[in-house]
């Protein structure tokens, strides 16, 4: 093989492996209304990786990353942490919003401290699942507020906690379960 062959194929080789090198890294999270079965782009969400920190850098929601790897999806939304594997590239994820929340009403009903279902006052038997189908709270609701026990359940499908209610809505007890 001639100097010149040689020199051409290191150039080459070093062309590609600075444009693959280049490629840019993004993540983009998607939000997926539960109750109105909508999509729209998160902002509220960022992702860790060891030390490091990625925020939103944009208006459309997307992290701009400089490895790929395993990060920690981190959303205020569901007080969730989710491992999340980066690729070269664009990636994209959706997150489901959850049809049953703690919720105050401070416009219409400023006073109201209760549980909404898709932003209605939760009434009869009410259940919200994790995106992996296991349950996630189930309860009895009257006006928004807890009637007898209200059960809220780990993403393995463990009880985390236990508020019982007296049939006026008030809350007797509560009691948390530790993780195992």
């Amino acid at each position: 093989m001639t100097n010149k062959r040689i020199k051409l194929i290191v150039a080459v080789l070093s062309i590609l492996s600075v444009q693959s090198s280049a490629q840019s890294i993004t993540y983009n999270l998607i939000l997926f209304d539960s109750c109105t079965s909508e999509y729209s782009n998160a902002l509220l969400y960022y992702l860790e990786k060891g030390e490091l920190s990625y925020s939103v850098s944009d208006t459309i929601g997307t992290i701009k990353l400089d490895s790929i790897g395993h990060h920690t999806l981190k959303s205020d939304l569901r007080n969730s942490n989710k491992e999340i594997f980066i690729d070269r590239g664009a990636n994209f994820d959706t997150l489901a919003t959850w049809t049953i929340r703690e919720c105050l009403e401070p416009i219409s009903h400023p006073n109201f401290i209760g549980y909404c279902c898709c932003d209605e006052k939760c009434n009869g038997y009410q259940q919200d699942f994790y995106q992996n189908g296991a349950l996630r709270i189930e309860g009895q609701f009257k006006n928004g507020l807890g009637r007898g026990e209200i059960k809220f359940y780990n993403l393995d499908g463990s009880i985390r906690l236990v508020r019982k209610y007296d049939r006026k809505g008030n809350l007797k007890w509560e009691k948390e379960f530790q993780e195992k």
